[in-house]
C-alpha cells in the first residue's frame, strides 16, 4: 500500500507567506511548459543556430553528417514556424 505523501528532493519556499512545499504542492510550473507553439519553434530555432555557427557554416570540429542533420532540422523547423506565423496572422496579411 502506497503512502498518502511521497519523498521529494527539492523543496521551495514563497516568501510573501512562508510557507515550503514541493513544486507539485506550490503549483510551480516550468516556463516552457506555457510557451505558445510559435515561442517553441523559436526557441528550437535559436539552439540549432547557436550550433551552426555565427554564419551559418559548419564549425571547424563538426562533422559533415551532423552539419547536414542539422541544416535539415533547421530547415524543417523553419518551415513549421511559416505554417504556424501564417496560421496565426495569415487574416492580416489578406487585408493589407
Amino acid at each position: 500500500m502506497s503512502p498518502r505523501w511521497s519523498v521529494r528532493a527539492v523543496i521551495y519556499g514563497v516568501v510573501s507567506d512562508g510557507k515550503f512545499g514541493c513544486r507539485i504542492c506550490m503549483r510551480l510550473g516550468y516556463a516552457s511548459e506555457k510557451e505558445s507553439p510559435i515561442d517553441r519553434i523559436n526557441r528550437k530555432l535559436h539552439k540549432l543556430q547557436a550550433k551552426v555557427g555565427e554564419h551559418g557554416g559548419k564549425p571547424k570540429w563538426m562533422r559533415w553528417r551532423t552539419f547536414d542533420r542539422i541544416c535539415a532540422e533547421l530547415d524543417k523547423a523553419d518551415r513549421a514556424w511559416g505554417l504556424l506565423v501564417t496560421a496565426r496572422f495569415g487574416c492580416l496579411i489578406d487585408r493589407m
